[in-house]
């Protein structure tokens, strides 16, 4: 009377599906990075520029590090600073979400507004690598 074959009704009826918080939203792999580099919002402020340091980084978006807060919603102009970033335009970025970190820092979650291809983001990812020096 216990025995159920596979796929037959239960006596349970359905589950409920329960929202999971903190699920990866970002749909492009993430890579990891300590890339510093600087940011100033797209319109106005032209010559106010904030040292910033990505977080991480995909085709689709970035996170940021920055000790200056930008509301959601604004367009951020991010560069890149690295000797072996020397050609890397600035990214044009929409600030999605933002949440307070340690020492008067802000983490900004960023949609590149023109995302990158794959095999400019393997690119890029290649240059920032350190690269084992050879005697």
């Amino acid at each position: 009377a216990d025995l159920r074959l596979p796929g037959g009704p239960t006596q349970q009826g359905p589950t409920k599906v329960s929202k999971k918080t903190g699920q990866e939203r970002r749909k492009a792999l993430r890579f990891e990075t300590d890339v510093p580099g600087n940011c100033r919002p797209a319109l106005g402020s032209a010559a106010q520029v904030w040292d910033s340091a990505v977080i991480d980084l995909s085709t689709t978006g970035l996170c940021l590090q920055c000790n200056r807060r930008f509301e959601p919603g604004i367009d951020l102009q991010v560069a890149l600073s690295s000797d072996l970033c020397e050609d890397v335009v600035p990214q044009l970025a929409r600030g999605r979400w933002i949440k307070p970190a340690d020492n008067k820092l802000w983490i900004h979650g960023c949609e590149f507004v023109h995302p990158f291809t794959d095999e400019e983001l393997n690119g890029l990812i290649s240059d920032l690598m350190e690269r084992t020096k050879m005697r």
